[in-house]
């Protein structure tokens, strides 16, 4: 079986709801030795499409209402291919002038359990692949196997210690018993009384 690896960076594609659509691309690898897979819609980024292919063994998750398959994808091309694809697709897109805009050379399709499906995380946000399945209708996610983007480090308020407070007879800029308070009127004069003074600072 085809095994995801830790850390191995894969392609979550959605594929439509033809309930035959999986099986009809096994017997097109049965007898060719591969499948073009092709995918409507938008097309994902080149950056991930060349991390898939950067990996030793390039993979993507085929999803669709809650089943996944896991397949070794060998090509990645924008252009139609001209043969070794189901035979619906001729007549179902093809001659219905729908065009996928990517297409996927699979040399296996496997299906994929929930306990792997379960170990793939979105790499944007390390959320897990099937809690974003189940929120978003995008048609592709960039993945990663056993990944979780680190939670940030929340630095503890430290308190300040209360600044303690002078005598309600004393001044702050009371100095050897002279106001030192720059522009006051008793400015070098002797303080005598703190507390009623109204340029106190304690």
């Amino acid at each position: 079986m085809a095994l995801i690896e830790e850390g191995q960076k894969v392609l979550i594609l959605r594929y439509g709801k033809k309930k035959d659509c999986i099986d009809k691309h096994i017997e097109v690898i049965k007898e060719n030795g591969y499948c073009w897979f092709g995918k409507i819609g938008i097309i994902p980024s080149a950056k991930a499409i060349k991390a898939i292919q950067d990996e030793d063994a390039p993979k993507i998750v085929l999803y669709s209402q809650g089943k996944g398959f896991v397949a070794d994808v060998t090509e990645i091309s924008y252009e139609k291919p001209q043969e070794g694809y189901p035979a619906y697709y001729q007549t179902e897109l093809f001659d219905e002038l729908v065009f996928p805009k990517s297409y996927y050379k699979l040399t296996s399709i496997e299906p994929l359990d929930g306990n792997e499906l379960d170990k793939l995380r979105i790499v944007s946000s390390g959320n897990r692949v099937l809690d974003t399945l189940n929120r978003s209708m995008s048609s592709f996610f960039f993945a990663e196997c056993g990944k979780t983007r680190p939670m940030p480090v929340i630095k503890k308020k430290t308190t300040q210690p209360k600044k303690k407070e002078i005598d309600i007879n004393n001044c702050a800029y009371r100095e050897d018993g002279m106001c030192g308070h720059k522009g006051f009127v008793n400015y070098k004069y002797e303080c005598e009384r703190p507390s009623s003074c109204r340029g106190q600072k304690r």
